[in-house]
């Protein structure tokens, strides 16, 4: 069974989250992004040929930079669904509602 270690109020938290909640979207999807750099080879070394998250990756960081719209990656992830024969609807938290710009 999986525990939480610490929820929202937990005073080990504290410091972190008042960090966060003064921080714009933008800074807090490029943190999130630099936090990829760490992951991704750990990934990458157990699944060789999967560069799906590699390439959400780079959208991300062009989006990030104000290099894409948003709405514009939506018709480019649902090729890669069609292709990899992988549906989502646009309601799954993973992928957030693909009717926001």
């Amino acid at each position: 069974m999986k525990k939480l270690l610490f929820s929202r109020e937990s005073e080990c938290i504290q410091p972190i989250r008042e960090l966060v909640e003064k921080q714009n979207h933008r800074t807090l999807i490029l943190w999130a992004l630099d936090c990829t750099t760490r992951i991704l080879p750990i990934f990458e070394e157990k699944h060789p040929t999967d560069q799906r998250p590699q390439k959400t990756v780079e959208n991300a960081r062009l989006w990030a930079r104000g290099d894409i719209i948003r709405r514009l990656l939506f018709p480019k992830f649902r090729r890669e669904q069609q292709k990899n024969g992988v549906q989502f609807k646009p309601s799954d938290p993973h992928i957030g509602n693909q009717d926001e710009a």
